[in-house]
């Protein structure tokens, strides 16, 4: 897959048909961020609802211009990295319904601007962190 983005782009959005994602490859999540990672100042990914599969690319947290991030309803797993904090302008995260499991990093509530997180209907078995911040969003944005 060969994709070129203009770095001022502004917003992505991928719908893979999924009559055909059983010909994507299965790192299909990394292969995206990988070529979008130069794009600095990309302020929405919307890759929601796409089959992806694997970890979360280490490369989609040096996005630090996001400010809407959704993530749901693939097979995303893996752990939420304390990276997650250079998501700084972040004020939508959305990366439910994946099999993501481990502790929620401590770093997430880093993320003052965060208005909107749903880590519901994955994996993740810990206890929400006593962070005010993160605490705010309720039971319901983390457990299924």
């Amino acid at each position: 897959m060969d994709v070129a983005f203009d770095k001022e782009i502004e917003c992505i959005s991928v719908d893979v048909d999924s009559d055909s994602s059983r010909l994507l490859p299965s790192n299909l999540i990394d292969i995206i961020v990988d070529e979008i990672s130069n794009c600095k100042l990309l302020l929405q990914l919307d890759l929601s609802e796409n089959l992806l599969q694997g970890e979360i690319s280490q490369n989609l947290y040096n996005l630090s211009n996001l400010v809407y991030l959704d993530l749901h309803h693939n097979q995303l797993n893996g752990s939420i990295p304390s990276t997650i904090e250079n998501l700084s302008n972040l004020h939508f995260l959305n990366i439910s319904q994946n099999t993501l499991f481990g502790s929620i990093p401590v770093t997430l509530g880093d993320l003052q601007n965060l208005n909107h997180f749903n880590l519901s209907y994955n994996l993740s078995s810990d206890a929400i962190p006593s962070i005010e911040s993160i605490q705010k969003f309720g039971p319901s944005a983390f457990f299924s």
